[in-house]
């Protein structure tokens, strides 16, 4: 598969979790959005430098071995330069989220710098 084509398919093959972290009553909008934007940071970062395994962990179950596969496979190709958050949107119930998110990369041996905005669905998960 052409490895331009991975980034999409990677954020669209998936959906990904964010963990509760709020104790009791303490849980607001505000803190559903600190902890969707602690796990967002922390998933891009692994994506950007191709760790594959670690960004797996935020991937639902039923797709984490798809997810590994195909991250993996682009090892060595694939250079991710840039990722950039557009936009971030939390459901009214602060479970579920919308992330916009613009990838910025080249495919060796090329240096074409590409650009590809993908949609990522997030899910707070262990409320």
């Amino acid at each position: 598969m052409d490895p331009s084509r991975i980034i999409g398919l990677l954020a669209r093959a998936c959906s990904l979790a964010w963990l509760a972290t709020a104790a009791g009553g303490c849980f607001t909008a505000e803190s559903a959005r600190r902890e969707l934007d602690e796990a967002s940071f922390g998933y891009h970062l692994d994506v950007r430098w191709l760790r594959c395994p670690a960004a797996a962990q935020r991937v639902d179950d039923d797709l984490r071995s798809s997810f590994i596969e195909r991250c993996s496979g682009v090892e060595g190709r694939l250079n991710i330069e840039n990722v950039e958050i557009l936009d971030v949107r939390v459901e009214p119930t602060h479970d579920e989220a919308t992330v916009l998110v613009r990838y910025s990369f080249f495919v060796s041996p090329s240096v074409s710098l590409q650009q590809v905005t993908v949609k990522e669905r997030w899910q707070r998960k262990g409320t």
